[in-house]
């Protein structure tokens, strides 16, 4: 059943569309809206919403609904403008919960841990350990690009530290159907999701041109780019 529920919210947030917590809508948001207030503050409010990546002050107690309740009023008025972000609606604080001015909506450690799992559905952001793998492979990734490209130079390469910006520019250059004016009205999901696609597809040509052209197909890693991106 969770299976079938993640494909759902999976093809909703694909097409766009909110998922939802007790009638409390969560949005992946529009990169025009990400690059509004800046990747570094969406970071901050994807990171303070799900009580991830802070310090040990804030994240000392298992329940992460009452790390919420002891955040000081720096991060309280952090959470309720990412909350304000990625739900569109405006919280207030009432001691043992935050509700919707004007509804009656309210988030409390009842709702608080699927709503953090939405949070991290919608905007493609892995558990901790999840995270700490994929980073350590990529990190592999770019010492082995590295040694590639000073080998080709013959000196170090260029600070090659790739913003928000840049995969933006990537896609938008490298689509079909994007530009550097449309590419913006792209929910994050649907961004991640057509990068990745993006990069399952070239990676397959590349394949197909090696056999082509003679290489040995047993040590070509061809890989289809139908499949299920994570």
């Amino acid at each position: 059943m969770e299976a079938l529920e993640e494909q759902i919210y999976r093809e909703r947030l694909l097409a766009g569309l909110p998922l939802y917590v007790d009638k409390i809508p969560v949005y992946s948001p529009k990169l025009i809206q990400i690059a509004n207030i800046g990747f570094p503050i969406y970071n901050t409010y994807l990171s303070i919403c799900v009580n991830d990546n802070m310090s040990p002050q804030h994240t000392k107690y298992e329940n992460k609904f009452l790390n919420v309740l002891r955040y000081d009023l720096d991060y309280h008025a952090y959470f309720i403008l990412g909350l304000e972000f990625f739900t569109g609606k405006r919280f207030v604080w009432q001691d043992t919960h935050f509700a919707v001015e004007g509804e009656d909506l309210r988030l409390d450690s009842n709702n608080f841990n699927e709503l953090m799992r939405l949070l991290r559905l919608a905007n493609c952001f892995p558990e901790k350990d999840i995270k700490i793998k994929r980073n350590k492979e990529l990190d592999r990734k770019i010492v082995e690009a590295k040694r590639k490209i000073r080998e080709q130079l013959g000196r170090e390469p260029d600070d090659d530290r790739i913003e928000f910006a840049d995969l933006v520019s990537v896609l938008a250059a490298k689509h079909p159907n994007l530009n550097i004016v449309n590419v913006w009205e792209l929910t994050y999901f649907q961004f991640n999701n057509q990068f990745q696609r993006m990069q399952l597809i070239e990676s397959y040509d590349f394949g197909v041109r090696q056999i082509l052209a003679g290489f040995d197909k047993d040590k070509v890693k061809l890989q289809h780019y139908i499949k299920k991106i994570k």
